[in-house]
């Protein structure tokens, strides 16, 4: 047999217990918390740590043991089995009476574990009530701390002083049982193994190593996981995100296309300039002719030469709003083809520009009476009627427009300016009797080209779209693209997909009212 390790090779082992099944468990210094359902429990627990202690190093443990009964020097073998260290006395607890020394008479036996609720008692001085005594042994299969003793012969005492300890039940990990099971890669042993063929098993530090790469690779693998699962729930919300869109999509469209069972009009006004006017109807224009297949007419309404029609494109012919004016007083009647010589097509954008008065050298204007004549053409062959108009609300022609207009859009620069002017003509909206305009008025907010991400600029908006909230159905953002910086060529198809949507959800909200007021006249 090998002789027993000597004080001086034990590591430190140190416990202990509280009543309400609280305890703490420091070896070589390093200290762990332990908490069972009872004192019981966390004698188990306690003890399963210290065999794991002495397994590792092979060989038995000295652990100090401190419990509400005393303090306890026991040595804990590598499978589980404890027993008193001899040569040191144990401390009880002040409560305890001196007790008389134990009956040399019998044995302790490894073999036999303590059943369940078996209680020793210490012997008492004479007369004295008896205490109880300890046993460490957990009222459930935890092995004992302190194995009982059990009869033995003399012979069998001299042949075996100490008789072959029972294995403690471990906790079953099969991955590390393999690993551990594989004989020497490292030191001395792994060269023999290599060079010689032989199956030496690994040493305490080897081990000490493997397990300490079981455990990296364990962790490594669970962060894999939680990736992977992080992965697959992103994956999930982003599917569930694009179902959204794409049935919130599907509705946008539909209310779109809704059947107005008459031609309705659509007046873009707000008498600042820079407001955006041109840029709106055009692009509201694009998305309504997009979606519901044509039949829509953008009408540059500016009492002298507005930028619509240099704005979109222009076609064969330069012809615009004047000359149609002229043509309808020499002419019975005019059919949809005729319409062709005065309105120009915008492509895959679906829907016609009806330009302003271009020629700088003209002095004409367009009064009530034409605006009147020009809207009864259009009401004949288009089904939606988008009207840019000028920046004088008090013109006749713009009266006009408000008169016929079935749906009012105001768009507003993100600037103070812009929305001033923008509630003083709906002010006067008001006072001329036009409430409902108002009230089911949608407003956009344009953004600004952002200078450096300069907060108070969002600020600025923010405060904008929270003033026209309490006053129409709806207020929209709609961001800065570069496409419309630089006042060009308006094309919907080369903007970006934040702006169409922007422009998509305004021809929505406009929708969303038109269907709403024929709905009220059913």
């Amino acid at each position: 047999m090998t002789s027993a390790p000597t004080p001086s090779t034990w590591p430190h082992v140190a416990a202990t217990l509280n009543p309400d099944g609280t305890a703490h468990v420091t070896i070589s210094g390093s200290t762990t918390p332990v908490r069972g359902s009872s004192i019981e429990d966390a004698r188990g627990q306690v003890l399963a740590r210290i065999t794991a202690t002495a397994a590792k190093l092979g060989r038995p443990v000295r652990a100090e043991v401190t419990d509400p009964d005393g303090q306890w020097m026991l040595i804990v073998h590598p499978n589980g089995t404890v027993e008193e260290d001899p040569t040191t006395p144990r401390k009880r607890s002040r409560s305890a009476r001196p007790a008389a020394p134990a009956p040399a008479a019998v044995a302790p036996s490894p073999l036999a574990p303590t059943p369940a609720g078996a209680i020793a008692t210490w012997e008492q001085d004479q007369g004295s009530p008896a205490v109880e005594q300890p046993t460490w042994a957990p009222q459930n299969d935890h092995p004992t701390w302190a194995p009982q003793p059990q009869p033995a012969s003399a012979p069998e005492q001299a042949a075996h002083p100490q008789l072959e300890p029972q294995p403690a039940p471990a906790p079953e990990d099969p991955e590390w049982t393999t690993r551990a099971a594989q004989p020497a890669e490292e030191g001395a042993r792994g060269r023999f193994n290599s060079l010689l063929g032989t199956k030496i098993d690994p040493s305490p530090a080897e081990l000490a190593h493997r397990r300490e790469a079981l455990d990296q690779e364990r962790e490594q693998r669970a962060r894999e996981q939680a990736e992977a699962e992080a992965a697959a729930a992103d994956e999930g919300r982003r599917a569930a995100r694009e179902r959204a869109e794409a049935e919130n999509f599907r509705q946008l469209r539909a209310v779109i296309q809704t059947n107005f069972q008459r031609t309705r009009t659509i007046l873009v006004a707000n008498p600042k300039g820079g407001a955006r006017k041109t840029t709106t109807a055009a692009l509201l224009a694009a998305v309504l002719g997009i979606f519901r297949g044509g039949y829509v007419a953008a009408w540059d309404a500016n009492e002298t030469m507005g930028t619509l029609g240099a704005r979109s494109l222009t076609g064969s012919h330069t012809r615009t709003v004047v000359d149609l004016l002229e043509a309808a007083s020499r002419l019975d009647s005019i059919r949809v083809g005729d319409l062709d010589a005065f309105v120009r097509p915008q492509g895959d954008s679906h829907f016609d520009v009806l330009a302003s008065d271009e020629d700088p050298t003209r002095q004409d204007m367009v009064d009530a009476d034409g605006f009147a004549t020009i809207h009864d053409i259009l009401e004949r062959f288009y089904r939606l009627i988008v009207v840019d108009t000028g920046n004088n609300i008090r013109a006749s022609h713009f009266r006009a427009a408000l008169d016929s207009a079935d749906q009012l859009v105001i768009p507003v620069a993100a600037s103070y300016d812009s929305a001033d002017a923008a509630e003083k003509m709906m002010r006067s909206f008001r006072a001329s009797g036009h409430d409902r305009l108002v009230d089911e008025a949608v407003v956009l907010i344009h953004d600004l080209e952002p200078e450096n991400g300069d907060p108070a600029y969002f600020d600025v908006a923010r405060s904008i779209a929270e003033r026209f909230e309490q006053q129409v159905s709806a207020v929209l953002p709609v961001p800065f693209d570069p496409a419309l910086k630089n006042g060009g060529q308006i094309d919907y198809a080369q903007l970006a997909d934040k702006t169409q949507r922007s422009y998509q959800e305004a021809a929505g909200a406009v929708a969303r009212n038109l269907a709403a007021q024929l709905e009220a006249v059913s």
